[in-house]
């Protein structure tokens, strides 16, 4: 063999390998991909047993009170007087509390 010929060789040799190599790297990718998207249809599936669990956990322990929850971690009593009781209910029934404590900040 001369030596254009072991040129030529190594041109192809180098062309196949280079034809290999981008085939892995496609493959790769791909996997990576799949991967990828796997995983988001997974944290998808566990936010979704998630949010289930969590109203789950509002049906047999109910929501919390804030005020109740404030008071316990302040460790004051959670007996409140007539007063107070009377206080964090709003006015008027038809209006909700939210405007109603709009409604008294002017």
């Amino acid at each position: 063999m001369d030596e254009t010929d072991e040129m030529h060789e190594r041109d192809i040799k180098k062309q196949q390998r280079m034809i290999r190599n981008r085939q892995s790297a496609a493959l790769s990718r791909k996997r990576k991909a799949d991967r990828i998207e796997s995983l988001v249809k997974r944290v998808a599936e566990l936010e979704a047993d998630k949010q289930g669990l969590m109203r789950r956990l509002e049906v047999y322990e109910g929501k919390p009170d804030p005020v109740n929850a404030a008071r316990m971690l302040e460790n004051k009593p959670i007996i409140r007087t007539v007063s107070e009781a009377s206080a964090d209910e709003p006015q008027d029934p038809g209006i909700p509390s939210f405007v109603e404590d709009s409604m008294t900040s002017f």
